[in-house]
């Protein structure tokens, strides 16, 4: 069915999303004196579960090469952070923002991203391997050459974003909208993409 449906859609643009090139500075504005102490020094997984109680914000951060798996982060707002190389490993993350950030080489593995949001992100060779993305939304983001095994994401929605050589297989993914997104080369063996809408898909050299 999902062939059927590649041949049926025309191929989107050629030129792939435009994401903003301006990522990440270091330290935020406007820092209260206990954020001013947490950012005084390389942060720890500690200071983030400070900083996150705080008030869930973990913006203008470079959280690169963190060991953040399986802590509970929901709700938390991830804007111009760096993320790379950082292991989210089955944290839950539900309601999360990820904003204009830099996420490549990172590890979500088994993660709750239930109704995330991905917005102007970087997130290459990242491994979302049987990560739940149930109602979450990505546009204007690189998820090239991602993991997305057994992944779980039905009812999402994807916008003007770039998954070239991705493997999907053996994900589902049930209602999902997309739009103008690229799946060249990607994975597709034995996804469920049931009642789902691939409006102007580039799906060229996709195995399905």
């Amino acid at each position: 069915a999902l062939e059927q449906l590649s041949q049926s859609l025309p191929k989107a643009e050629e030129n792939k999303p435009e994401i903003k090139e301006a990522l990440a500075t270091e330290t935020p504005k406007n820092t209260s004196p206990q954020e001013s102490i947490l950012l005084a020094q390389p942060l720890t997984q500690n200071d983030v579960l400070k900083k996150y109680r705080l008030n869930k914000n973990l913006s203008n951060l470079d959280l690169s090469n963190l060991d953040l798996s399986k802590m509970n982060l929901s709700g938390a707002t991830f804007e111009n952070s760096i993320l790379e190389n950082t292991i989210f490993e089955g944290s839950i993350l539900n309601n999360a923002k990820f904003i204009n950030s830099r996420l490549n080489n990172s590890n979500f593995t088994n993660a709750s991203l239930v109704s995330v949001i991905f917005s102007e992100c970087y997130a290459a060779f990242t491994i979302f391997n049987q990560a739940n993305f149930t109602s979450t939304s990505i546009d204007n983001s690189d998820f090239s050459s991602c993991g997305f095994n057994t992944a779980v994401l039905d009812k999402a929605k994807l916008e003007q974003s770039n998954f070239e050589s991705s493997n999907f297989t053996k994900s589902q993914a049930i209602q999902l909208a997309s739009t103008h997104c690229i799946f060249t080369n990607c994975n597709l063996t034995h996804a469920n993409f049931s009642k789902s809408i691939l409006a102007q898909a580039d799906l060229s050299n996709a195995n399905v």
